[in-house]
């Protein structure tokens, strides 16, 4: 009854209602947007950590592949009940830490590094057997550490590809590209 015979009021209250509604609804767009905003730059973060332990890897690999032609021209020796020296030989030191980045952040990154993992234990497994006594040949050698390369140049190359879906900067979801070989072009990068 009293809407009928009071119009401007009405109005007003419509006014009130409408304009109530437009600020919680750029309320909640822009929280909305506040916290996609975080979240990215949180995700970058741990993203460019994650690549730096990649980068780390490669490094390690080249100290390894020395170690593993001097532990085969038996020129060296290398202690495994040293632990230190084992966990830097084994590459467990940074593996950890990509491990918990993987498993907490990046879970599309896994069977990628998963075929890091097997591509590591071959290397170690020389390791182990050569400074045990065993015997190797340079093809072995080559092989392991060829793989082992290839496979760290293919999950750099599926973060690349995949950086965007990684960090989740897209609105609408996009295809995740598995990468299980480096292309040429990027080898050639790395090798350079």
């Amino acid at each position: 009854m009293w809407l009928k015979n009071n119009p401007a009021g009405v109005t007003t209250l419509s006014a009130a209602l409408i304009s109530a509604a437009v600020a919680i609804i750029v309320l909640v767009i822009s929280q909305w947007v506040s916290a996609r905003r975080n979240r990215k730059e949180f995700l970058t973060k741990k993203l460019e950590e994650l690549y730096l332990l990649i980068n780390q890897i490669g490094e390690h690999n080249v100290e390894r592949f020395e170690l593993l032609v001097k532990l085969a021209n038996k020129k060296s020796k290398f202690d495994n009940t040293n632990a230190a020296e084992s966990i830097k030989a084994y590459g467990l030191d940074v593996n950890k830490k990509i491990v918990m980045l993987i498993r907490l952040y990046f879970p599309n990154l896994s069977q990628s590094h998963q075929r890091i993992f097997k591509a590591n234990r071959e290397i170690n497994k020389i390791i182990f057997n050569l400074s045990s006594g065993g015997e190797t040949n340079d093809t072995e050698v080559n092989n392991a550490i060829t793989e082992f390369t290839s496979q760290l140049g293919a999950f750099e190359e599926e973060i690349i590809q995949n950086i965007n879906i990684l960090i989740k900067s897209n609105v609408f979801s996009r295809h995740y590209k598995k990468i299980t070989q480096p292309d040429q072009s990027s080898r050639s990068l790395r090798s350079g």
